[in-house]
């Protein structure tokens, strides 16, 4: 039986491959455990295995993840987290219903946009406050995102960027690094206190 505490854990980190998936070019930084789920967790489109990120997600639970607290179980953990693109029961479901309500600002898939299948690499995170409307009035929308950098008070403000699309997986590879190492440094006991 899935615990609450599994559950949160998996809906924190259900989409944690994104970074992982920006990180790495296209191929690289998947290990065989995590391509063999490949059939089983992505959806695919006209032949091809879309919404990869959950491959990452798999990969960080079931390879990176190095402790998890008592009662954690890391295949339950790692059913909820990475199958939310394809359910397989009601507790996937629920993390699945709960990713479509939170996304539901984004435009394209990150997979298959209609520039390219590796155009994710190059976007910029956008601001969440273009997408604002207050008081009836039309979002600003405009050009500004968020720089890619470790989240601190002086770095965490949108910036104006008209700047044209690049590839940026050297920008998120630090990051994906960094966060491996901050995680695998947590070693709380206590399963509330390993969430916060």
């Amino acid at each position: 039986m899935v615990s609450d505490r599994e559950l949160i854990l998996a809906a924190l980190l259900h989409d944690v491959g994104k970074l992982g998936q920006r990180a790495h070019r296209s191929g690289e930084g998947l290990g065989g455990e995590a391509l063999g789920l490949a059939q089983m967790i992505c959806p695919s489109y006209q032949g091809h295995h879309t919404h990869r990120h959950v491959l990452y997600t798999a990969e960080f639970i079931l390879t990176h993840l190095g402790y998890l607290p008592p009662g954690v179980d890391r295949e339950r953990l790692n059913r909820l987290a990475a199958w939310h693109h394809l359910p397989c029961d009601d507790e996937t479901g629920l993390i699945a219903r709960a990713d479509r309500l939170s996304s539901g600002m984004e435009r394209e898939s990150e997979d298959h946009c209609a520039d390219g299948a590796d155009r994710f690499r190059k976007v910029r995170l956008r601001a969440i406050t273009n997408e604002i409307a207050l008081a009836g009035r039309e979002p600003a929308g405009g050009p500004w995102s968020v720089e890619l950098n470790p989240l601190s008070p002086e770095l965490g403000f949108a910036v104006s960027d008209d700047a044209p699309e690049r590839d940026r997986t050297a920008e998120y590879k630090p990051l994906w690094d960094g966060l491996l190492r901050e995680w695998n440094r947590n070693r709380v006991a206590d399963p509330w206190g390993y969430l916060n």
